[in-house]
């Protein structure tokens, strides 16, 4: 084989993976949000001899996820990981909670905006503790997988999204742990 012969070969299969890679990812993006999220430890369920109304475990905080996807043209699917932060009440007491979700997407376009709909799962780890209202060192740890879903808008211009959303997570015996959050996503 002759050197003209490599060059266009190589130069061929070149542009043959650049066009498969591109096909491959096409649709493909990654963010950051950030925002506040919302925690709300529920009462325990196991007897204590302490007055309940000291344990006010309802607050928020400062949440932030790191999120990749890939969207077709109206569905999407989102693999995010989530940090809701942590709320601290009185006499030791406080929650916090993180996870993975999972989410398949529904995308209304409105020209360079649309809105979204999401459900997913959420596998999820939290601890709370009740300090010094019970036991300073009694710790309640527990983690597992639950239902997740939120709506949002997001505007585009070239291949970066402005993303406003609202996402709740079931998130074992918490009552109440959402999260408001602003971001940017990159679509490659």
């Amino acid at each position: 084989m002759n050197v003209d012969c490599k060059r266009a070969a190589f130069a061929i299969a070149t542009l043959a993976s650049c066009l498969l890679s591109s096909a491959v990812f096409a649709g493909s993006y990654m963010g950051v949000s950030a925002g506040e999220s919302k925690i709300e430890l529920g009462k325990p369920s196991f007897d204590t001899s302490f007055d309940a109304k000291k344990l006010d475990l309802k607050d928020s905080d400062i949440g932030m996820k790191v999120f990749g996807g890939y969207r077709f043209t109206l569905v999407a699917i989102e693999a995010a990981y989530v940090d809701l932060g942590k709320i601290e009440g009185e006499q030791g007491t406080f929650a916090e909670a993180s996870g993975f979700s999972g989410f398949g997407m529904l995308h209304l376009p409105l020209g360079p905006a649309s809105i979204f709909g999401k459900v997913g799962g959420f596998v999820w780890k939290n601890e709370a503790s009740l300090g010094q209202l019970v036991d300073e060192n009694n710790k309640l740890k527990d983690d597992g997988y639950d239902l997740a879903y939120g709506i949002g808008m997001m505007f585009g211009l070239l291949d970066i999204d402005a993303r406003l959303e609202y996402e709740y997570f079931n998130v074992g015996k918490f009552e109440d742990v959402s999260l408001v959050s602003v971001g940017v996503s990159y679509t490659f």
